[in-house]
C-alpha cells in the first residue's frame, strides 16, 4: 500500500496532491541555506507567472525568485546541476511508484462516482504529465550531457508549483488551471524530447482544450479499466465512431474492451 492513500472523490484530490507537493518540498529542501517555507513561497510565485513563461522559464523564475528570499547569489550553472543530477534521482525513487498509485485510484473513482469523474479523469491526466517530465528528466540526468536544458526543469517545476497552490485553493477552484497546465505540459514536453509537437495552446480555445485532456483520461481509462466502448465515448463526450478514431491515434485497437451498452455507473454498486 502506498504512502499515499486513494482518494474517495474530488474532497479527496486536493490532500492526495498536498502529499505529492509536500514530498516535492521537502527534497528540494535539499538545497543548501534554504527552507521549506521558502519553497513554497518561491512555487506560488511561480504560479502567478503566465503559463508560457511558467512552463519554458520557472528554473529561472524559481533560481531567481530564491535568490531574492535568502538574499544570496545562486551560479545558474551550479544551481541547475543541483536540481537536475541532486535532486531528480530523489524525486524519481520517491514519486513516480506514488503517482502511478494514486492514478488508479482516481481511474477507479472514474467508475465509481459519477459526480467526480470527470475531475478523476483531470488529475489521472496531470499526473501522467507530471510523472512523464520527471522521467523525462531523470532519463537526461543520465546522459553524459553537460550542458543543462532548462525547459524540462521548468516544466517539471511548474507542475509541482500547481500541486502547492492545492493546498490554499483546493481542486474546483483550479479546474481550468489544471486543465490548461496539462496541454502546456504536453506541449512542451513533446518539444523538449523532440516528439511530434502537437497545436500551441494558445492556439486553442478553452472548449477543445478540456475535450483534449478527457480525451486522454478516457482513452486511458479504456485501455487500463477494460472499460466498453460506449463507456469511453460517454466520458470523452463523443460519438462511439468519434472514440474509436481517438483510440486509433493513441495506437489502441478499439476491440481490445468489450463494446456494451450497459449504463456507465451502477447506482446500486457499494463502491467504498
Amino acid at each position: 500500500m502506498s504512502a499515499i492513500s486513494g482518494p474517495n472523490g474530488p474532497e479527496g484530490a486536493a490532500e492526495q496532491l498536498k502529499q505529492f507537493s509536500d514530498q516535492f518540498v521537502e527534497d528540494l529542501n535539499r538545497i543548501p541555506g534554504v527552507d521549506e517555507e521558502v519553497i513554497k513561497q518561491v512555487l506560488q510565485g511561480v504560479c502567478e507567472a503566465p503559463p508560457e513563461k511558467r512552463f519554458t522559464d520557472s528554473m529561472r523564475i524559481f533560481r531567481e525568485e530564491l535568490q531574492g528570499k535568502i538574499g544570496e547569489d545562486l551560479n545558474s550553472s551550479d544551481f541547475e546541476i543541483q536540481v537536475v543530477e541532486r535532486l531528480v534521482p530523489v524525486l524519481f525513487d520517491r514519486l513516480n511508484p506514488d503517482i502511478e498509485e494514486v492514478q488508479e485510484d482516481f481511474l477507479e473513482v472514474v467508475v465509481a462516482n459519477r459526480e467526480a469523474a470527470e475531475v478523476s479523469l483531470i488529475l489521472t491526466v496531470f499526473l501522467e504529465k507530471l510523472s512523464d517530465s520527471l522521467t523525462s528528466l531523470y532519463e537526461r540526468s543520465l546522459t553524459d550531457e553537460t550542458e543543462v536544458d532548462e525547459l524540462l526543469p521548468s516544466i517539471l517545476i511548474a507542475l509541482n508549483g500547481r500541486l502547492v497552490t492545492f493546498q490554499e485553493d483546493g481542486v474546483d477552484t483550479l479546474y481550468k488551471d489544471l486543465i490548461e497546465d496539462i496541454v502546456y505540459a504536453n506541449y512542451y514536453l513533446a518539444e523538449a524530447t523532440d516528439r511530434p509537437t502537437p497545436t500551441h495552446p494558445s492556439k486553442l480555445s478553452d472548449g477543445r482544450m478540456r475535450k483534449q485532456v478527457l480525451t486522454t483520461g478516457a482513452t486511458k481509462a479504456y485501455r487500463e479499466l477494460d472499460i466498453s466502448l460506449s463507456r469511453g465515448a460517454e466520458l470523452a463526450g463523443m460519438s462511439l465512431d468519434e472514440f474509436e478514431a481517438a483510440l486509433s491515434q493513441q495506437g489502441i485497437q478499439p476491440a481490445q474492451g468489450p463494446d456494451a451498452d450497459e449504463e456507465l455507473y451502477d447506482e446500486s454498486e457499494d463502491w467504498f
